[in-house]
């Protein structure tokens, strides 16, 4: 019985050994894949199968996934960053769409909120329903998160524009991006306006165009 024992181990041990000697495992497989989405990391492995052509000028899947917001930045192996990404866009939308239920509230210097805003008690006020402590002048609350360069914006940002002097470099008006332009130049904002209240403005207004002075990210991981 022994013998017999011995026997089935060594040619279990010989399998393994022509299986691991044949073909590379599944761990080099993956490993040898490189950064990118889902679907790029899949063309640059050998499991990988090509759509049919028909299919493809049919439905541009190599687009559709490239247009989503899922990558794996350290490969199939790393973080997946999207849990934090859909996480970060959920509270962005909830946020956007509790200062928009305020469209039309109207303006008064010094006012915190809700039945009456200025500019910075209006971004105070909103971000601080979801946990952001917002310095009261909108002069410092370009402080309250990573200075971002114009062409980086996305919604939740805070935008920052100066006063009635259009040379002044002095921070005087606040507000929320609400959307970004495809070109990433432009932008739609929310914002507390001495004359219209509450409302969403666009940065080539003939009025903000000239006064935009820098953005800040109050939400971030």
């Amino acid at each position: 019985m022994k013998r017999l024992t011995n026997k089935i181990l060594t040619k279990a041990a010989i399998v393994i050994a022509v299986v691991a000697t044949s073909a590379p495992s599944w761990g080099q497989m993956l490993g040898t894949r490189k950064y990118g989405t889902v679907l790029e990391q899949l063309q640059q492995s050998s499991l990988y199968q090509p759509i049919d052509s028909a299919v493809l000028a049919a439905t541009d899947y190599v687009q559709l996934y490239r247009n989503t917001a899922c990558f794996w930045k350290d490969g199939l192996k790393g973080s997946f960053e999207s849990r934090d990404s859909i996480a970060e866009h959920r509270l962005i939308t909830k946020l956007l769409n509790f200062a928009a239920s305020f469209t039309g509230t109207r303006y008064r210097y010094g006012a915190t909120g809700p039945k009456a805003f200025d500019c910075s008690g209006f971004t105070s006020f909103v971000f601080g329903q979801f946990g952001y402590a917002l310095n009261r002048s909108s002069h410092q609350q370009i402080n309250n998160g990573e200075q971002i360069e114009r062409n980086n914006l996305r919604p939740g940002d805070l935008v920052f524009f100066n006063g009635r002097a259009v040379n002044s470099k002095r921070i005087g008006h606040v507000g929320i991006v609400t959307e970004v332009d495809s070109t990433g130049d432009g932008f739609s904002f929310i914002h507390a306006s001495t004359s219209q209240g509450v409302c969403i403005s666009k940065s080539d207004d003939a009025y903000y165009s000239r006064r935009y002075i820098g953005a800040c990210r109050p939400i971030k991981k």
